[in-house]
């Protein structure tokens, strides 16, 4: 008992007991968070629609946000590029990264105070956790969000803005619109109130740390991949969609991370687990990767945009003719260990 204990709760040597880490979840706060995150990622497009090599792939993260009505997200380049035959790097394909967020508003005031209050939502990059770049490169990021709306969609990008005096080089920061139809989908509906600043630190922990690689496949395709908090407090979910070329989708990967930690909140041991295939159409908790392998792997900490990464830990696989490999066992207090990402600030 005491066990548990100190692993939902933090324990202060001088104060005694403080705050709480994580929350248990029901199975429907599980499933509704799945269902909004497969819902939010239909909307969100990162990728490219024709392969022209040499060209880099990317991934992109998406979780609940820190407040209802709000997501997190992070869009990374894939280090490797995709190549034609007989092609070389055209130079070393450090991991860029886009941060940025989604949020609802529910009933915002327009400038004119006769138009009556409709749903917005925004579009926003997180400066201090982008590579910010000069556009027309390979590491341009490009981020579209479609609103349903009659217009174009939302979008933003990681390009720097110009120096006072410079022409406008298309950065894009932030951009926002109606959202009605987003709202009706139950979008910015908050699927409960227990996830925790610790939990937005793990969030943001597997973002960085898991990593994959298609099996068998000539080009890496592009991923999207919903990070959520598991029943268990000590569990969390990962879903991967694999995104082909002309936005060509082949179902996702479903796994589930145990991870364990300390009184003040330090990251562990732990395990990944991949889901078996499903056995009816519209299953969630299970995996319908169709036509395709897919590995799973950890990285160490690196600086984006300066430092290759190493495969640190295998994580396990999954080939959609044979199924998951067997449980995989992790140690993040190992991955982390030579960065201040395992040190305790919620």
């Amino acid at each position: 008992m005491l066990a548990i204990a100190l692993g939902l709760w933090g324990l202060s040597p001088s104060t005694g007991w403080c705050q709480q880490l994580t929350r248990p979840l029901t199975a429907e706060d599980v499933a509704c968070n799945e269902r909004q995150l497969g819902k939010l990622l239909e909307h969100l497009s990162a990728g490219k629609e024709i392969y022209l090599p040499p060209q880099l792939s990317t991934t992109m993260w998406v979780s609940q946000g820190d407040v209802g009505g709000q997501y997190s997200g992070l869009v990374s380049t894939y280090q490797g590029f995709r190549l034609g035959p007989g092609e070389i790097p055209p130079t070393n394909p450090y991991e860029h990264y886009l941060a940025f967020s989604v949020t609802g508003a529910k009933h915002p005031l327009f400038l004119n105070p006769a138009r009556r209050p409709l749903p917005q939502v925004t579009l926003t990059r997180d400066k201090s956790e982008s590579n910010l770049v000069q556009p027309g490169g390979y590491f341009d990021i490009e981020l579209s969000f479609g609103a349903g709306l009659l217009g174009a969609p939302l979008r933003i990008n990681n390009f720097a803005e110009p120096r006072q005096g410079e022409a406008y080089n298309g950065f894009l920061a932030t951009g926002t619109a109606s959202g009605r139809g987003l709202l009706q989908e139950g979008l910015f509906a908050p699927c409960h109130d227990k996830l925790t600043a610790f939990d937005q630190h793990v969030f943001a922990v597997l973002q960085r740390a898991v990593r994959t690689e298609p099996m068998s496949e000539y080009f890496a395709p592009d991923l999207e991949i919903a990070v959520f908090g598991g029943e268990d407090p000590h569990t969390y979910r990962l879903d991967f969609y694999s995104i082909y070329e002309e936005f060509e989708p082949r179902g996702r990967v479903s796994a589930e991370v145990t991870i364990s930690w300390d009184e003040s909140g330090r990251l562990g041991s732990g395990e990944l687990r991949i889901f078996p295939a499903c056995t009816v159409d519209g299953q969630f908790g299970c995996s319908n990767l169709r036509n395709a392998g897919m590995s799973v792997f950890l990285i160490g900490p690196v600086f984006g945009g300066r430092e290759r990464y190493s495969i640190i830990q295998r994580a396990g696989f999954y080939l959609s003719d044979l199924g998951p490999s067997e449980p995989r066992s992790l140690d993040f207090a190992a991955l982390l260990a030579n960065s201040a990402w395992n040190e305790p600030v919620w």
